[in-house]
């Protein structure tokens, strides 16, 4: 049983690489007299975002919206997802469920449904600029319908290093 909760030799290594990078970070900053500042604004981020109606969306059991997304390239953006309750709660509180879909997934109802059958509630979001689910007559397309709103196309690569930070 011990085993299983020590740590590996890889998994040390990584761990010990990772904490020597933030140290050294923190080392540098403060040899360069630079005011140190946290990766996010924290105070911020707890606030919750603006929420819009989505009514070109429809699923089954799930609610189609936008929410408030960060500035891309000095205009305003918002996300699509589907959000869902479990059936019986009634707007009692229920444990939730945040779905970010990986490379070249998106928004996807039926994970919401899945979740809410499991008594969480569960939001689904396109991260990429997209109105979620593929349409079914192509599943897995990579031209998803976009927005008038959206942010970037997908997560970028090397052609965006030239950009503002805050429009990766």
């Amino acid at each position: 049983m011990l085993a299983s909760v020590v740590p590996r030799r890889d998994q040390q290594d990584r761990i010990l690489i990772a904490s020597l990078g933030v140290l050294t970070r923190t080392l540098a900053i403060a040899a360069a007299g630079l005011p140190w500042a946290p990766m996010w604004n924290i105070p911020l981020l707890q606030q919750p975002p603006a929420v819009y109606p989505a009514p070109q969306r429809h699923s089954p059991g799930v609610e189609a919206l936008f929410y408030e997304g960060e500035p891309y390239r000095g205009h305003a953006t918002r996300i699509f997802a589907w959000y869902g309750e479990p059936p019986e709660s009634a707007g009692a509180k229920v444990p939730a469920m945040v779905l970010v879909h990986g490379g070249g997934g998106t928004a996807f109802a039926e994970w919401v449904r899945l979740w809410n059958s499991r008594d969480y509630a569960a939001l689904a979001m396109d991260t990429c600029g997209a109105l979620g689910d593929f349409p079914p007559e192509r599943p897995g397309a990579p031209d998803r319908e976009r927005h008038a709103h959206s942010g970037p196309p997908g997560w970028g690569g090397f052609e965006q290093m030239a950009e503002p930070v805050s429009d990766h």
